[in-house]
């Protein structure tokens, strides 16, 4: 049976899934939020991005859409990083007030955020996963995905960054389907939250690698635990 990998743009479409995560109370903050794809991929100025990593995956964004061209999912888009113009908090009420956005994945507000040390954010920064659907305290919503931007990258290389939100509802199996790219999904819920990677998208995480000269990175259940154990801690909240 064939089973398509799911995309931005079939996230995007279910809207009984993003109606229910409103009922819920996840409210986001969209006054300045962009309003289309076309938008989202707008390289951005320096000024906007201080960080060089962040201007540097915009450029491989747009040489992947040269290269592998696509109608939807433009560049780092196709492994499921939609790259924010510039950094600014989250504003859902489970994004950690000490954190700035730099991507998502486009489906269920969904979003990766740099997280402060020191008053700021850097290369440095651990990163946050905030899924504003899975409901309860705000601590659950959110899970670390890398020790820094150039680790959460790497481990992205494994399977794209879209299937991540797993990370909140099955760490286990998503942790096995990050651990290896030989892992091979089995079942049909394993393609439908995206732990499927198709030939294209093998082809732009080869080309990630080789712009950014990286290798895949991979955690073993003790380790990610660590690393939720290290960084969870530094998260903050807005008074409940």
């Amino acid at each position: 049976m064939h089973h398509q990998h799911i995309t931005r743009r079939t996230a995007v479409q279910s809207l009984s899934t993003v109606a229910i995560s409103f009922i819920l109370g996840c409210n986001h903050q969209v006054a300045n939020a962009p309003t289309s794809q076309d938008e989202i991929s707008v390289k951005p100025d320096s000024k906007d991005l201080p960080i060089p990593l962040l201007r540097r995956l915009h450029e491989i964004g747009d040489l992947i859409h040269s290269r592998f061209p696509a109608k939807f999912d433009r560049g780092m888009g196709q492994l499921g990083l939609l790259l924010s113009r510039e950094l600014m908090n989250g504003g859902y009420w489970c994004t950690p007030i000490n954190t700035l956005e730099f991507g998502s994945t486009g489906g269920d507000g969904v979003h990766f955020s740099l997280v402060e040390t020191d008053g700021k954010v850097s290369e440095n920064s651990p990163v946050v996963m905030t899924v504003p659907a899975n409901i309860g305290e705000p601590q659950v919503a959110n899970v670390i995905v890398g020790r820094s931007l150039l680790d959460f990258v790497r481990f992205g290389l494994i399977r794209g960054y879209f299937a991540m939100e797993q990370f909140v509802y099955q760490r286990d199996l998503t942790l096995q389907a990050y651990s290896s790219a030989d892992w091979q999904p089995k079942e049909k819920s394993h393609f439908s939250v995206g732990f499927a990677v198709d030939e294209a998208q093998q082809k732009t995480m080869h080309l990630v690698a080789s712009e950014l000269n990286i290798t895949p990175l991979t955690y073993t259940p003790t380790e990610f635990e660590l690393l939720q154990k290290q960084f969870m801690p530094m998260l903050q909240f807005k008074p409940s």
